[in-house]
């Protein structure tokens, strides 16, 4: 029997440990999908250990390289927690209370990042080296910037380890000065300055990006859409002349979003048997105050960080006129930029009768707006793949997107096909949102219309099979044939 090859995640969020956004929910999902895929793998991921992160009730502190358990008392105690879980994915967790015991993950409790978040990362990425050399791993796998350090310097330290860099999010790169760089030891043999220069700072993407075997991000478009000026971040040259092999992969669904065994919202339910959802519908109605019996207005749900890239502050006046109009309920979930925040809560003022704003991020009330809403919006400015379009339509709630990035891979209109089961919009814009919401609720008014797309919408399937596939196609080619030559974005 072939050994397995030990795979090894690093990534700095991990549901339900830490999470701010998708990442959490990738870097959970893409290692237990891979535990079932016929390449032989060992698949561990770490992640640091934040102050409000809860481990679970088997991790241990052990020494990674006997995996023998340390007294957590003693001073010498390892600084890395480990357990491991049913689908056989062994987590590890890096202590270290100088770097990662505060409130937040990124930023203060006043949403100011933190000033030191780089250093943050780098060091982390140092531990991850040294995890890796503990395990006697055998490829490499980070996401985003705050593993970039990591990915650049295993190429250095390792060159026979092949590493995989995935972009989740190009807009932040992990970018500093270089007095900064030096004092966190960035510059030691063997780093090439032209590999982190970046308009007279130190960007560590930019060196992972250079060094890594593979860059993939998590959408085909978006894989394509980067190379170009409008979507780069100042990376497209990089992206077209530098990397070797640049793969999409859209993202998948774990079955943490299952409306059938759900124990967050109010009523299981499935495409071929609705009634549950119709609960779901009137459970979120009543917790918002909002009369049960109106099933003639659309409900309008935004399950999102309220950011410059999600373009909620774009539909505003969209979503102004409809609740106007009284055509619409509208509640909103998420925190971001205080501007934004403040138009919403203008909005709410303006009609308190039709809509709930809810500056916060609480996983279970998430689950319950997926379940009870008929429409989800996501009038992103760019979306390298997004998991809320996924998820609404696995629970039934028709979404309406700007197609871009993965939008537009995961989002067919229903008037640009016959099978279409969403609303999308080429042009983002109050305009050509309004239009589009028009259209919804043309559809929502004939019920036979809408049942249709809903279902179509149901029936998609977004589960991590052929993406954990594509990841592991990726890793055998690496690890048996390092002569696999350029690849373009796929």
């Amino acid at each position: 029997m072939t050994p397995p090859f030990v795979i090894l995640h690093a990534a700095s969020e991990l549901f339900p440990y830490s999470k701010t956004g998708g990442l959490a929910d990738v870097t959970a999902a893409l290692p237990q999908a891979l535990c079932g895929v016929a390449l032989p793998l060992e698949v561990h991921v770490a992640t640091p250990r934040y102050r409000t992160c809860p481990l679970p009730s088997d991790a241990r502190r052990v020494d990674p390289r006997t995996c023998t358990e340390a007294d957590p008392a003693a001073a010498t105690a390892s600084p890395w927690w480990r357990a491991q879980d049913a689908s056989g994915v062994t987590t590890w967790w890096w202590e270290d209370p100088a770097w990662f015991d505060r409130d937040g993950i990124y930023v203060d409790a006043q949403g100011v990042p933190f000033a030191d978040n780089e250093e943050r990362f780098i060091a982390f990425s140092e531990a991850v080296l040294e995890l890796a050399e503990a395990r006697g791993v055998h490829l490499l796998h980070g996401h985003d910037w705050q593993t970039a350090w990591a990915c650049y310097r295993s190429r250095l330290i390792a060159p026979r380890r092949p590493v995989v860099f995935t972009v989740h999010n190009l807009a932040f790169q992990g970018r500093m000065s270089f007095g900064r760089a030096h004092a966190a030891g960035v510059f030691r043999d063997g780093t090439d300055v032209a590999d982190l220069e970046f308009h007279g700072e130190v960007n560590v993407m930019k060196g992972a990006l250079r060094r890594a075997d593979v860059v993939t991000t998590v959408s085909h478009s978006y894989a394509h859409e980067i190379r170009s000026p409008a979507f780069g971040e100042g990376l497209d040259g990089v992206l077209r002349h530098d990397v070797r092999w640049l793969a999409g992969i859209t993202n998948g669904l774990d079955d943490g979003w299952n409306p059938a065994s759900d124990a967050a919202i109010a009523a299981p339910f499935e495409r071929q048997a609705l009634a549950g959802r119709r609960r779901c519908q009137e459970a979120l109605a009543a917790e918002l105050g909002w009369p049960q019996d109106d099933t003639r207005t659309l409900t309008v749900g935004v399950v999102s960080r309220l950011t410059y890239q999600k373009g909620i502050d774009v539909a505003l006046p969209a979503l102004e006129i409809a609740l106007h109009r009284r055509r619409i309920r509208l509640v909103v979930l998420g925190r971001g930029e205080v501007g934004i925040e403040q138009q919403l809560a203008t909005l709410r003022a303006q009609h308190p009768d039709r809509c709930a704003l809810f500056l916060t991020y609480d996983e279970a009330l998430a689950h319950r707006i997926y379940a009870g809403v008929d429409l989800l919006l996501m009038p992103s400015r760019f979306e390298p793949c997004g998991l809320a379009q996924l998820i609404a339509m696995r629970y039934g709630a028709v979404p309406l997107v700007h197609r871009t990035g993965g939008l537009r891979d995961t989002v067919v209109d229903v008037d640009a096909s016959e099978e279409g089961w969403g609303l999308a919009t080429e042009q983002n814009n109050p305009g050509a949102l309004y239009e589009r919401l028009e259209r919804a609720l043309a559809l929502f008014e004939r019920p036979e219309l809408w049942h249709l797309l809903r279902d179509r919408a149901l029936r998609r399937d977004h589960s991590w099979g052929s993406a954990a596939a594509a990841y592991a196609e990726i890793y055998r080619t690496l690890l048996t044939d390092r002569n696999y030559g350029q690849q373009e974005a796929t």
